[in-house]
């Protein structure tokens, strides 16, 4: 059963160029995702025989464990749900359940045209359809194909820096995302948990060092070039569409261990 569609609306997602990201996978056999956000890269791979989600967001991390678990619960609050302001400001807090905690980030990012994770009442998106529900477009049998593949996922929510350093293996391979350098966006409140150039420093030298393979995203940057291809790291750049339809180019670095797996593939 494939994913056909994200299944969250996220900033920065990767959903377009999933495929793209995958084919300079190396074999492997841990699959990590430190920063693991709407998880569109991982919910479109082929499974590992591990694989590891995190992210330090508790309402992320909360949303996959409920899609996981209650999936048919979930999906039945969600079809519940008008497509309306009102039900938009009432989901931008997290009062509830674990259940309705879900619930109400799927539907204000949704609902929204930023899909920020800090979303305030002028984020609602009107929408000129008639949509009567959330779940309008998207199709509820998706959440179940990507409940499905949550099945022997581990999801974890801790520091993606201690994480990496723990789960390290000469067979890991660690998809990394996170969030992008300041400099190379407008939205700077994107993320809930944002990276300074100082934590991207900090970032690139555990990374630098991890005896795992490494694929990275992010958006060509000055400091990128200084702290990854100046080491020796490949990028590859792909032309895509942002969340808000505007061309932007997304590279992805290849640390030489991955470039070197790949080559004598």
């Amino acid at each position: 059963m494939k994913v056909s569609h994200p299944v969250l609306k996220y900033y920065g997602s990767k959903f377009r160029i999933a495929k793209w990201i995958i084919d300079h996978f190396p074999k492997h056999r841990h699959y990590i995702e430190p920063f693991g956000g709407a998880a569109s890269v991982l919910l479109v791979k082929e499974p590992s025989k591990l694989e590891t989600y995190n992210d330090l967001n508790g309402d992320l991390v909360n949303f996959f464990q409920i899609l996981r678990g209650r999936p048919a619960e979930l999906v039945e609050k969600i079809k519940l749900t008008p497509w309306a302001r009102e039900e938009f400001e009432g989901c931008l807090t997290n009062a509830g359940d674990q259940l309705e905690r879900a619930r109400r980030l799927f539907c204000r990012l949704w609902m929204s045209y930023q899909a920020s994770m800090n979303l305030s009442k002028g984020n609602f998106r009107r929408h000129t359809q008639g949509r009567r529900s959330v779940l309008n477009d998207i199709k509820p049998e998706n959440l179940f194909h990507a409940s499905e593949r949550f099945l022997k996922v581990q999801i974890e929510s801790r520091d993606a820096f201690r994480l990496m350093r723990e789960l390290d293996a000469p067979d890991a391979l660690f998809y990394l995302d996170p969030p992008y350098v300041l400099s190379t966006r407008t939205t700077k409140k994107g993320y809930s948990h944002e990276m300074t150039n100082g934590d991207h420093k900090h970032f690139a030298e555990i990374v630098r060092d991890l005896k795992g393979f490494v694929v990275l995203s992010g958006y060509p940057s000055k400091i990128y070039e200084e702290l990854f291809e100046a080491h020796g790291w490949e990028r590859y750049d792909k032309e895509t569409m942002t969340i808000g339809n505007t061309k932007r180019i997304e590279s992805i670095w290849l640390s030489p261990a991955t470039m070197k797996m790949l080559k004598s593939a």
